[in-house]
């Protein structure tokens, strides 16, 4: 019976957030097809925050990526746990860095 009640609860869980997921997707599809003009970036500083963030990420991403080079280059054992945050960082700057170059 419990084990019934978990299903059950997860399935709502995955449909409630599946709703939010589905409309950033419309959303973004919106955006590709229609340009950035449908996301306001008329504005030059709007488009400066858009330009910066990317630019951003795409920086963080290149410093976890160095960070982990650095101790596997230089056999820095003792730096070698702090790799684990270097390397979510990294893959999650690109992820975000992606989403802004389409």
């Amino acid at each position: 019976m419990r084990f019934s009640s978990l299903k059950l609860r997860l399935a709502c869980w995955i449909i409630v957030l599946l709703i939010p997921i589905a409309l950033g997707l419309y959303a973004w599809n919106i955006q590709l097809k229609q340009g950035l003009i449908v996301t306001g970036m008329r504005n030059i500083v709007i488009w400066g925050l858009y330009i910066s963030s990317f630019i951003y990420f795409v920086g963080l991403a290149a410093g976890g990526l160095i960070m982990i080079a650095a101790v596997y280059i230089f056999g820095a054992e003792k730096y070698k746990p702090i790799t684990r945050i270097g390397e979510v960082l990294a893959a999650i700057c690109v992820f975000l860095a992606m989403l802004y170059n389409t």
